[in-house]
């Protein structure tokens, strides 16, 4: 019977004597991934997958090298990596996997093509419910970037990411009667919306009132903020606006609800 469940382990092969050295608060369960990994070809040390795949299951024993507390096991197996000098980990830092380029081609080619993991499966209610919860109070200073700013470094990123043939517009021309809307060839060259009109532009222009009460009674009842913005038939970001205090009432189109 197993006393301790943590500590640091390895993989030898019994041909050579080489070694793969890991630690882990679950070493038994860890074993399995790593067996589950080397014999689909997709472990992440092409030299432990290699050995692997050379030698067979059978010439490789696992061991539990030394029981410890989670709290010393980066250190624990750091040692090891000094000590015994394990052939199969591609980093010999404790905690740290060296993302080499034939790493991460590795890994992209085990990516590609592979379907979502939530392909053909749809959010239980309770489960839209909470989503729509979190999303209504990500707004002003809730929003993990307010009051931050992009460096100039990564908006450099950014602009050399669309510059040339990354461009969507790349090789395209404007047309005539979209370049004479540019600049003071503008009617709103120089001016700038309203406060009521910003708000006052997320609303439909005619039909039922609906104030804040409303949409808060239809949220308590268990209605998801998609579910509300599609049975008053407005934008989802309106209603959001609305769990967030920023408007109190607006107007939908009262032919066009959904009603459920």
């Amino acid at each position: 019977m197993r006393k301790c469940d943590c500590g640091i382990y390895n993989f030898v092969n019994k041909i050579n004597g080489h070694r793969y050295i890991g630690s882990s608060s679950k070493v038994y369960q860890r074993r399995m991934a790593h067996k589950c990994l080397l014999k689909h070809g997709k472990h992440h040390s092409p030299h432990f997958q290699h050995a692997w795949d050379l030698y067979g299951e059978n010439n490789f024993v696992f061991e539990v090298i030394e029981e410890c507390n989670k709290d010393i096991l980066i250190e624990r197996e750091q040692f090891y990596f000094d000590s015994l000098k394990p052939e199969y980990n591609i980093s010999k830092i404790a905690g740290k996997t060296e993302m080499t380029p034939e790493i991460r081609k590795k890994l992209s080619d085990a990516c590609r093509g592979r379907p979502s993991a939530f392909k053909g499966r749809k959010h239980t209610k309770g489960s839209r419910k909470k989503i729509s919860m979190n999303h209504a109070d990500c707004g002003g200073k809730n929003n993990a970037f307010y009051g931050k700013h992009h460096t100039k470094e990564f908006k450099a990123r950014l602009s050399k990411l669309k510059s040339g043939k990354n461009n969507p517009f790349y090789g395209k021309k404007r047309p005539d009667h979209s370049k004479r809307m540019l600049g003071k060839g503008n009617s709103f060259f120089g001016k700038q919306h309203t406060e009521a009109f910003k708000i006052n532009s997320s609303l439909t222009k005619c039909g039922l009132t609906i104030e804040m009460s409303m949409v808060k009674e239809m949220r308590d009842n268990g209605l998801t903020q998609s579910q509300i913005s599609d049975v008053l038939s407005c934008s989802r970001s309106t209603i959001c606006r609305v769990l967030n205090n920023k408007i109190k009432a607006f107007q939908c189109d009262e032919s066009k609800g959904n009603r459920i």
